[in-house]
């Protein structure tokens, strides 16, 4: 620290800075100290899946392409399925969900969504406002 002082022109001794240190931890010694913390996340078997869409640069047949990736992954088990996309459209977004739940045998309790432009057209009450052509995926894939 004291080399550190001393190449922003600090002219003090070193036992100045010393002396500061310890009055520094001294003092601190008396406050609470910040420890990491964390939230341990815990689901049921079944109960929620996360939905996202990544982007991604391809070669295909020797032409660079953009694609898209539907991402799902199950919070209990951490099983992740993806399938691509030539672009995002909600015909696409269904079509993932339809192929997702098939491959995990069925359909979680609770959907997590980051934004889907075009899915989502406003918030009110803290909760998202869906467009009228978006179905209520409890109705279309018959969960409780």
């Amino acid at each position: 620290m004291y080399e550190c002082l001393q190449v922003e022109d600090y002219r003090g001794s070193y036992t100045v800075v010393q002396r500061y240190v310890k009055y520094w931890k001294r003092k601190r010694a008396s406050r609470p100290t910040v420890k990491q913390a964390f939230v341990p996340l815990a689901f049921p078997a079944g109960e929620t899946c996360q939905f996202d869409w990544s982007q991604e640069t391809v070669e295909l047949g020797g032409v660079v392409q953009t694609i898209k990736v539907a991402h799902f992954r199950l919070s209990y088990s951490r099983l992740m399925f993806v399938v691509v996309y030539p672009r995002e459209t909600q015909e696409m977004v269904l079509d993932a969900h339809n192929k997702a739940f098939a491959f995990f045998g069925g359909v979680p309790k609770r959907m997590v969504y980051d934004y889907v432009p075009g899915n989502i057209i406003g918030v009110m009450w803290r909760k998202p406002l869906c467009a009228p052509t978006v179905p209520n995926p409890c109705q279309t894939w018959q969960t409780q």
